[in-house]
Formats: structure tokens, sequence, C-alpha cells
């Protein structure tokens, strides 16, 4: 099962077709996970709703949310009632029954904030949650956060205590704070490159994981989509 995780940089209606574009040629996206779109309740474009009818969407502004949805109506996505919900930017669904998929979009504070989701749902965290999205964090900023404590390494530390790592790291076996790849330009200037969107999940349970690095995603946002192929039952 393919889950792409991409900040569209809002508008999501004008470029979602953008979105199959590397689905050509290899099996498509099973679920999406979107950050800045907008809310498909308050969309006068149908096609648009269409595509978010299986999901769901939360955000405090309608042009500009997070979503997780599938196209495929075969693909079942139920909200999980954890604490944490007046949390405006973390969707937590259960998928097909298997596994448990958190959506992350930290706003400002950034880090802190997904700091402070952890603290409220760790307790249900298992070895089969995947948390994925734009978590704005990387442990380069560590320092900025350390008076407060809600840095960067003391989320991945909660995570590896429940089994989970970051999952690019693992895979690339790259230090954190040291990415070769980004997944994000400041401004869509490629001198101003980071690494702030994270996979965070058992490594068990992640085929590969892929960052699209084409320029042409800058010309539809400052991030880029990344995809994790997480391995069947079997």
């Amino acid at each position: 099962m393919k889950i792409t995780s991409w900040n569209c940089c809002q508008v999501l209606r004008n470029k979602y077709k953008g979105l199959t574009k590397f689905d050509k040629g290899q099996a498509k996206s099973d679920i999406y996970v979107i950050m800045e779109c907008e809310n498909p309740e308050k969309s006068s474009d149908s096609e648009y709703k269409k595509l978010l009818k299986n999901g769901f969407w939360k955000g405090t502004l309608n042009h500009k949310g997070l979503a997780i949805f599938s196209p495929d109506p075969n693909v079942k996505l139920e909200l999980i009632d954890w604490p944490g919900k007046e949390c405006e930017h973390f969707i937590p669904v259960r998928v097909n029954d298997v596994f448990t998929l958190v959506g992350v979009w930290a706003c400002d504070p950034y880090c802190a904030m997904f700091y402070d989701y952890l603290q409220q749902i760790k307790e249900y965290i298992t070895k089969d949650t995947i948390f994925i999205g734009d978590f704005n964090s990387n442990i380069k900023f560590d320092k900025a956060q350390k008076k407060s404590g809600k840095t960067w390494s003391s989320c991945l530390s909660i995570a590896r205590e429940k089994g989970l790592v970051d999952i690019y790291n693992s895979i690339k076996g790259e230090d954190e704070g040291k990415e070769t790849t980004p997944t994000f330009f400041l401004y869509r200037h490629l001198d101003r490159p980071d690494h702030i969107d994270h996979c965070l999940a058992n490594p068990d349970m992640i085929k590969s994981m892929k960052i699209l690095v084409k320029a042409e995603w800058l010309s539809l946002s400052d991030h880029l989509p990344l995809v994790v192929d997480v391995k069947s039952e079997d």
C-alpha cells in the first residue's frame, strides 16, 4: 500500500491532478496525506469534493487545513477517538483495520506542537502506528528549542520507545540533521533546502520510501512529496 504525503501550499483544487504524475508506470498511491488543502465541504469544485469523499479534513481555516483521503472506496479509513482532538493539525485513522496512520501538520510553534500532541497520545501508540507529514522539524533546530525541552530529539526518543524510527534516516543510513535529500525549499529557493517532512514508523512495516525531487514540484509547492510503501499483512 502506497501513502503519499505532501504540503501542497494551498489551492489543492488546482493542483490535485499533479498528484497522479508520479503514478505513471507504477501502482497508484492508495492514501494521500495533504497539508494546506482547502475544506472540501466548502469547495465549489465537484471533482475536488469527490476526490476527498473517502477521507477526513481538519482545520481552523477553510482554505488551509489537513486531509487524509483515499481515491479508492475500497480503502477503509476509520477516524480514531484519541485524546488531542482539540489539536487541529493531527488526524489519526485506522486503515483497513490493519494499521494506524496519523497525518501531521505541525504549525507554529512547530516541533513543540507535535511534542505536546505526543504527550497526549503516547500511551495509544503501538508498533503499527505510522506518523507522516510536514513536521516543520529537524534535529538541527534543537538548540532553539532546548529551553522548553520540546525538541525533535525528544520527539524521536518518544517514538523509539514505541519501536518507531525516522524511516528516511533508517533506510538511507544518514544521521539526523545531516540528511542529503531535502523535502523543502524556503521560498522555493534551491539554495535554501531543508529536511522537515518525515515518516515515523516501525521499519519492519515499510518496504520503501521516496522523496520526489523533480524540480517541477517547486512550481506547485515549496515542499516535495514523500511516498511510502507499506508492506502487506503477508
